[in-house]
């Protein structure tokens, strides 16, 4: 065989395999996303549950910077996570600074799940401002855009999502 067929082989072969990858790149996003999105409905649930018996019984709770508290109550599956680091479903840190107020019953703090990249933690906020997510509890509008009570992504490169939880 002549090298002009080889190289021209070869060429073919290279914008093949570029297409491919431009074509099949956003389904892996996609399907990238959707598995964060149902971690991080689960995560809700988890805190919420967390929230509301420890309000109920009027405990106040200090703030706590890893998952440890939800998993070691119960609150999240032991076998899948710890203490949050490199756990999520991307291999990304979620943490949860939640805080009750034992008089008041108030709550502060929330979930901070990274995302990895603007475009997935813009995703997941999109689709938390959607009301495409169960409500996470009173006080919570999902569509409000700033504030305390707003789903946000802060950060470069690797971007943290927060989910405020009440």
């Amino acid at each position: 065989m002549n090298q002009v067929a080889i190289v021209f082989g070869l060429i073919i072969a290279a914008v093949v395999a570029v297409g491919a990858f431009q074509v099949m790149a956003p389904l892996v996003t996609n399907a990238e996303n959707r598995s964060m999105e149902a971690e991080v409905i689960n995560l809700i649930a988890a805190a919420r549950d967390y929230v509301e018996v420890n309000r109920r019984i009027g405990a106040g709770v200090t703030a706590h910077t890893d998952l440890t508290q939800l998993t070691t109550n119960g609150y999240l599956d032991s076998n899948l996570y710890t203490n949050g680091v490199n756990q999520s479903v991307i291999g990304t840190n979620i943490s949860s600074s939640l805080a009750i107020n034992a008089s008041t019953r108030a709550v502060t703090g929330g979930l901070t799940y990274n995302a990895g990249d603007q475009e997935s933690c813009n995703w997941l906020r999109d689709r938390s401002r959607t009301n495409t997510w169960p409500t996470r509890g009173p006080g919570i509008d999902p569509t409000v855009a700033t504030g305390a009570t707003a789903v946000t992504c802060s950060g470069t490169g690797n971007v943290d999502l927060t989910i405020p939880i009440k």
